[in-house]
């Protein structure tokens, strides 16, 4: 029973496209939509990008 829960908390992260994707058994299309969702030069900006016009 724990495995069951801790596979649906998994799934229930996934966006809707990969969800669609495991349920279709299209495993290739897997580890393209596993791939970051968010853009990585928002993830690469620094504390001074973040803190512009803050007083």
């Amino acid at each position: 029973m724990r495995e069951a829960v801790e596979a649906e908390r998994q799934l229930k992260g996934w966006r809707r496209a990969k969800k669609a994707a495991l349920i279709r058994g299209d495993w290739e299309l897997l580890p393209e939509l596993s791939k970051s969702y968010t853009p990585l030069s928002i993830l690469r900006r620094t504390q001074d990008d973040i803190l512009v016009g803050e007083d």
